[in-house]
């Protein structure tokens, strides 16, 4: 027992003569063990931070808090972490994607994706006309990556180089 549970007790003894609300409940559970909380957590964290008023496109620890709060449950940052934690997320390095403005550029992209995924190892790739020089490459960063999933790349690999 902790020294400051003892001697919080004793002076409870003290002054009221009994330990009898000292002693938890039947009813009583631990905060990151509450389903109603892990399901209102995981709620909160799949929807956006605009969603609760927060003008960004990720989650910060203490505006999840605070989302969380709105809803009428006091949960701590450390408690969050658990509840995260427990259901197996974790952290991972996310690599970079390519990015455009152009509107045709995920059907651009399916095509050369497509292209890519068909090509033997004595085959070549270049593109002439709008497609314009790009490498795929795969990069590093960060991802929260859910339970039995891996998310893993290669130390080498070869980069598909195409210029006009």
């Amino acid at each position: 027992m902790a020294r400051a549970s003892y001697y919080r007790w004793v002076k409870k003894f003290r002054e009221v003569g009994t330990l009898e609300n000292c002693i938890r409940q039947p009813d009583y559970s631990i905060v990151t063990q509450r389903e109603d909380y892990k399901e209102l957590v995981f709620k909160i964290l799949h929807s956006p931070p605009a969603n609760f008023g927060f003008n960004r496109a990720t989650w910060k620890a203490n505006e999840l808090q605070e989302a969380i709060a709105q809803q009428g449950v006091n949960i701590g940052r450390h408690s969050i972490r658990i509840i995260i934690k427990e259901a197996g997320y974790r952290w991972m390095k996310a690599r970079k994607v390519l990015t455009s403005n152009d509107p045709e550029y995920r059907q651009k992209l399916a095509d050369i994706q497509k292209i890519l995924g068909s090509l033997t190892k004595r085959e070549g790739f270049f593109s002439i006309d709008e497609y314009g020089p790009f490498a795929v490459k795969h990069r590093q960063g960060k991802k929260l990556i859910p339970p039995n999933a891996t998310f893993i790349i290669p130390q080498f690999h070869n980069s598909t180089i195409s210029k006009i």
